[in-house]
């Protein structure tokens, strides 16, 4: 009885295992084709990686440089933004300009970079304008100095363009700390005007000073 049972049990076996082999032998093509495409696309996903790896590893994480913010000049005398730095270190020049009525209007005080005013005689104010870089073709009436005018003028290392002066404002402008355009010793800077009358009528320019 146990002889008859495993060699049927054998028997089904080997029927399985030809059966199996004729299954392969109908489908051989099929199954080469299923296993070629599973290679293939295994080659592909590698491939596919190491690209990604390889242009992940090239890329340069360093950020551009930023480049430099250009270098601003500003005026001494004003504080506004200017073109260079030549700009900046142009003279600074000063004008006592009258402020009587018989002076008025005058001329060329809106060119000036900063204006100083102060009482010069009579409870009659004048004028201490600066100029930097800006040449007005015409600045007057030029009047006298005054003392407390170069207290001003001092910080700008301003050269002072008048026409004579208390004895302590000359005293003090002679004494080579400043650059002295007093119209008694520089008449080429300065020309009298037809039509006021002395002492309203001295006037300069940019160009002359």
């Amino acid at each position: 009885m146990n002889v008859e049972k495993i060699d049927k049990s054998g028997q089904k076996k080997n029927a399985r295992w030809e059966s199996f082999k004729e299954w392969v032998k109908k489908h051989i093509l099929a199954i080469v084709l299923v296993v070629s495409a599973m290679v293939i696309a295994g080659v592909f996903i590698i491939a596919i990686h190491s690209i990604k790896y390889e242009q992940t590893a090239s890329v340069d994480l360093k950020l551009p440089a930023k480049k430099p913010a250009p270098k601003k000049f500003y005026s001494p005398l004003t504080g506004v933004e200017i073109a260079n730095e030549a700009a900046a270190k142009l003279p600074v020049t000063g004008v006592m300009i009258e402020n009587s009525p018989a002076a008025r209007p005058q001329s060329g005080l809106k060119k000036a970079g900063v204006v100083y005013e102060a009482v010069a005689e009579g409870g009659i104010t004048r004028f201490l304008a600066l100029y930097q870089g800006e040449k007005p073709a015409l600045i007057g009436p030029v009047r006298s100095l005054r003392l407390y005018y170069l207290s001003w003028a001092a910080p700008y290392q301003a050269s002072i363009a008048h026409v004579g002066g208390s004895p302590n404002a000359l005293s003090q402008v002679r004494n080579g700390n400043y650059r002295d355009i007093d119209q008694f010793f520089n008449d080429g800077s300065y020309w009298r005007s037809r039509d006021r009358y002395a002492p309203h009528n001295v006037y300069t320019s940019g160009e002359k000073l």
